[in-house]
């Protein structure tokens, strides 16, 4: 058996299919190491090989190892090289998505973003200043989750590969927006801290729908790693809703913890 999967992954596929520590099934590769397969399972699953391919090629390096005595480090090397090494067949990815779908996101987030500025200026009863720094950081607020959206799939390759290098870069992308706020501090507008309050809960909850609504019409197709005569595991209810609705959650459950610490503080 020979290796290397090729086409980049899509986002969508991530969502559903990216197989996490501790969730390669016992039966499939049985005796294995978990740690090795684990990494063999996530390697495939970033090339977007599909469950049963990955399942074959799983249970294959699992009978070769219990008839040989041998460890899968030993017999195939480390598990993220042969991954690479094999020709599996993969799902070839869905066109990408247009910026347009990152329009309820960044709704959301700017509805945080309101409700989290506001908060401290209504407790000590004075207007919501807003500066060029508010503003600038909005448009790379915004101009970041485009890209996250459009490049959604590599963002998550580095993730899983580099995660140092990827915290650095999240580090440096917060910092360049604390700077921003911190410099342009220029006040262009002021407006009631009530009012802000107001409106940015509007927005949130508009945003929160908005989001809701577009991930009820994402596809996520449960495609667990089986063997071919291994019966398909259907994914439990509540797991399905908690991939699908969880991450629009965030946001309201953000607002919420940052309200009521600013009002306590504030009080």
């Amino acid at each position: 058996m020979t290796a290397s999967p090729s086409g980049p992954p899509s986002p969508s596929a991530r969502r559903s299919r990216l197989t996490l520590r501790g969730t390669v099934p016992s039966d499939v590769a049985p005796g294995l190491d978990p740690a090795w397969a684990e990494a063999f399972v996530l390697e495939l699953r970033l090339a977007d090989v599909p469950g049963s391919a990955i399942g074959a090629a799983l249970a294959e390096v699992a009978s070769h190892c219990a008839e040989s005595g041998e460890t899968p480090e030993d017999a195939f090397g480390e598990p993220v090289a042969y991954a690479r090494s094999l020709t599996l067949p993969t799902t070839p990815p869905p066109a990408p998505p247009s910026p347009v779908t990152a329009v309820p996101w960044v709704v959301q987030t700017l509805g945080l973003l309101g409700l989290a500025t506001a908060a401290p200026s209504l407790v000590a009863g004075d207007p919501v200043d807003v500066t060029t720094g508010h503003v600038a950081a909005v448009v790379l607020l915004t101009a970041g989750l485009v890209a996250l959206q459009r490049w959604g799939a590599q963002v998550l390759r580095l993730v899983v590969r580099h995660p140092v290098l990827a915290w650095l870069a999240l580090m440096a992308q917060l910092g360049v927006m604390v700077a921003v706020f911190l410099l342009l501090d220029g006040v262009v507008a002021q407006v009631p801290a009530a009012g802000a309050m107001a409106v940015s809960a509007v927005v949130l909850v508009a945003g929160t729908v908005a989001v809701l609504a577009a991930l009820r019409r994402v596809d996520l197709a449960d495609d667990p790693v089986t063997t071919p005569l291994a019966p398909a595991r259907p994914r439990a209810g509540v797991t399905a809703a908690a991939l699908r609705y969880g991450p629009a959650l965030l946001s309201p459950v953000a607002a919420l913890v940052l309200v009521g610490t600013g009002l306590l503080l504030g009080g």
